[in-house]
């Protein structure tokens, strides 16, 4: 899920369990804010989730090189200590 929803105009949007569509104007301050908030309530549910199952949660970023960044989270998480 982005984090952020990108000022691009006008999109229209399906809801995949429903199929019903709907527009939606992403150059809308509050839309953005809206979503960005939903991203927000959605990352704290899931860490929730996953501290309570004793879970890692790890988010990655699609503009980072994640072999990396899961590389430094294997090597810290296995480290003695």
């Amino acid at each position: 899920m982005d984090m952020e929803l990108p000022a691009i105009g006008l999109i229209e949007a399906e809801d995949s369990e429903t199929g019903s569509h709907q527009w939606i104007d992403t150059n809308d301050y509050l839309v953005r804010q809206s979503y960005q908030q939903s991203f927000f309530n959605q990352t704290e549910l899931c860490k929730s989730i996953f501290q309570k199952a004793g879970c890692d949660l790890l988010h990655l970023r699609t503009d980072e090189d994640y072999v990396k960044i899961l590389q430094r989270f294997f090597v810290g998480r296995h480290r003695p200590g």
